[in-house]
């Protein structure tokens, strides 16, 4: 019975995976003293946190039970992480669910009213139920996404940076459009790196109010930049990941591979920027 008990809900038993003395293994006496029985176990479901397991002999109780001892070993940083890895973020606001309790009220009242559950097992009942609960606090008190604001600063910037792209584009600029394209490149990047310093700030500031220490912010500005975009062989810019990474792999494999000449098939000779004659070493 314990066996399919444990087997089914995926259990160990620790009682069981340490070798001891015989005299360790029991855990009930009868009144007579003669039947010595093992019915008292320790159960986990994580079988690596287990280190022992035995039967405490010298504690003076009276009963005719004996202690089950174990000793376990958790890695708290590691276990604060999966769990707060499996809660899920909240969607509901509480404090408009309490300013809202009549709805509330009201809403399960009328939920409760459709359900049927009156031959449904224990465990239908409990998730029927449950279910309800929640569906009907978020339908009156959901919390509200939020969106990104955009300043006038950032309108501002973008109306820049549309100006520059259509300057770009121009295939023969004239005198006047080159200057003005020049100082909107210089604009546009002076602007970026004030929003970025900007955003920078404020991170640090919140790290820093939220009680976080410095490492927080290493870690902040040790992220690594990932390329947007590459400019392809006929001028044109990709933004997919598969199509810049074939960009780069034609790049260095140019830029490694030896170039031969295609009518002889002889290396071509690399041509100095002095008089001095560069010896030929190929063979």
């Amino acid at each position: 019975m314990l066996l399919e008990f444990a087997a089914q809900q995926g259990l160990i038993i620790a009682n069981t995976y340490f070798k001891k003395h015989k005299n360790r293994y029991w855990t009930w006496e009868s009144p007579n003293g003669i039947t010595k029985n093992q019915i008292d176990f320790i159960l986990s479901s994580q079988h690596g946190i287990v280190e022992d397991c035995s039967v405490i002999t010298s504690v003076g109780i009276s009963s005719d039970h004996r202690m089950v001892r174990a000793k376990i070993h958790i890695d708290r940083k590691l276990a604060r992480l999966k769990i707060i890895r499996n809660q899920k973020k909240s969607k509901l606001n509480i404090l408009k669910l309490k300013d809202l309790k009549n709805d509330f009220q009201l809403e399960l009242k009328n939920r409760f009213a459709c359900l049927d559950i009156e031959n449904a097992d224990i465990d239908t009942k409990y998730e029927l139920i449950s279910n309800t609960i929640v569906e009907a606090a978020e339908e009156i008190a959901s919390r509200e996404r939020k969106t990104k604001q955009t300043t006038e600063e950032d309108k501002a910037n973008e109306e820049l940076d549309k100006k520059r792209k259509e300057l770009r584009e121009v295939e023969d600029k004239s005198p006047k459009q080159k200057i003005e394209y020049s100082q909107l490149v210089k604009t546009v990047r002076k602007k970026r790196r004030e929003r970025s310093r900007k955003r920078k700030k404020q991170q640090i500031e919140s790290i820093l109010e939220s009680g976080k220490g410095p490492k927080q912010i290493t870690k902040m500005n040790s992220k690594k930049t990932r390329i947007c975009q590459m400019r392809q062989k006929n001028g044109s810019i990709t933004t997919d990941r598969e199509e810049s990474l074939n960009v780069c792999t034609e790049f260095y494999q140019d830029l490694y591979s030896s170039k031969t000449d295609e009518n002889s098939g002889t290396r071509v000779p690399t041509k100095s920027t002095d008089d001095t004659e560069v010896p030929n070493i190929t063979v």
